[in-house]
């Protein structure tokens, strides 16, 4: 029985996202847009931030949005000119089709706080809105 038990928990742990809830993935998804910032990853333009948010702030979509918000992930420059430090996540709401993840950062020691809306895209937690 325990042989069963110790499986079953090791085919969970491979499985991506089980036992996580939304709001779980939603918070990941700040946590990986934190990384994604600082280490200038292209993957927050095509991963992390939805097509309305591309499409909103960067006033362009499809492949031109992309290249248009990698643009501009360039002009902050190194870790070294601007870093992002998640100090915490203090609430997260789902309201309908979105998540709101309330959070305490640092930009260069500088303590601020910022709200991330996030809306689900092909299964995916995506950013949204910030603010």
């Amino acid at each position: 029985m325990r042989r069963i038990a110790f499986i079953a928990v090791l085919v969970c742990a491979a499985l991506s996202g089980c036992g996580s809830t939304p709001e779980d993935d939603a918070e990941k998804t700040v946590r990986d847009w934190v990384a994604a910032f600082n280490d200038r990853d292209p993957k927050i333009c095509s991963e992390l931030y939805s097509e309305k948010f591309i499409r909103d702030t960067i006033r362009s979509s499809g492949e031109r949005g992309q290249r248009r918000c990698l643009r501009q992930l360039d002009k902050f420059g190194s870790r070294d000119s601007v870093e992002i430090v998640l100090r915490q996540i203090d609430k997260t709401v789902r309201t309908g089709d979105v998540i709101s993840v309330s959070t305490q950062i640092e930009t260069n020691g500088n303590p601020s706080r910022l709200t991330f809306n996030l809306t689900e895209t092909d299964g995916k937690w995506r950013i949204d809105a910030v603010g």
